[in-house]
């Protein structure tokens, strides 16, 4: 009887460990809830925690939450060509891609205060040598996250690197991802057109607003700001 009961035990404390290994690593706050895949560090939610919503419907893709070009052959135009302000972005580089389900999570560091957790993931790439760290700050009272990757090349070859962050793919509010509106990211930024209809988007050249902003309802119409007259003087 006795060596049943440990037994029993064992097994308990066996299944205890395996289901602790296989959940997610969560980050969250009162508005906002990631998980993370505890093998890779893959993003594998992003939930609204005031409505129950999971942003990320699926079908998944590359990424989620980021995208590496590696060794890349081609330029894109938005870097190569002065005069390019409009286009589709090309969504191959050449070379390889690295995601993060392609990666193994080395270790994970998560930091708890009255302001907020912090969690930092270490994943790393066998074939590239690549080490990317993913820090996540989640401000307790704030309705976002922040979130900074580094990318550290620990192999003795020598790479060339085209980061997309975030890159997010599956991505839909509510039940109908066809509702969703967003801006024209391949423009000067054209409110209510089809959230999920223009992909790609480029950062760092002449752009400082949210070209990733999605949402359900319309925006707000665009308003011409009145002038007020300048009173001239009389020569």
């Amino acid at each position: 009887m006795h060596n049943h009961a440990t037994a029993l035990i064992a097994l308990s404390l066996l299944a205890l460990t395996l289901a602790a290994e296989a959940a997610p690593v969560r980050l969250a706050n009162r508005a906002l809830s990631l998980a993370f895949d505890r093998a890779t560090g893959a993003l594998t939610s992003a939930r609204n925690q005031a409505s129950a919503d999971e942003y990320l419907k699926g079908p998944a893709g590359p990424g989620n939450p980021f995208l590496i070009h590696v060794d890349p052959t081609v330029v894109p135009q938005a870097a190569s060509n002065p005069g390019w302000w409009s286009g589709e972005i090309e969504a191959d580089l050449g070379g390889a891609a690295v995601t993060p389900g392609a990666c193994a999570l080395t270790s994970l560091e998560r930091k708890a205060t009255e302001s907020g957790d912090t969690l930092t993931l270490v994943s790393e790439h066998r074939g590239t040598g690549l080490r990317m760290r993913l820090t996540m700050k989640a401000p307790a009272d704030a309705s976002y996250a922040d979130l900074t990757l580094t990318v550290t090349n620990t192999g003795r070859a020598a790479h060339t690197v085209v980061t997309a962050f975030p890159h997010l793919t599956g991505l839909s509010l509510g039940p109908d991802r066809e509702s969703n509106l967003g801006l024209m990211q391949a423009s000067y930024g054209t409110p209510d057109v089809k959230g999920w209809g223009n992909f790609g988007g480029w950062y760092g050249r002449e752009v400082s607003m949210q070209w990733q902003a999605a949402s359900t309802t319309p925006a707000r119409p665009w308003r011409r700001a009145r002038r007020t007259p300048t009173p001239r003087r009389g020569w």
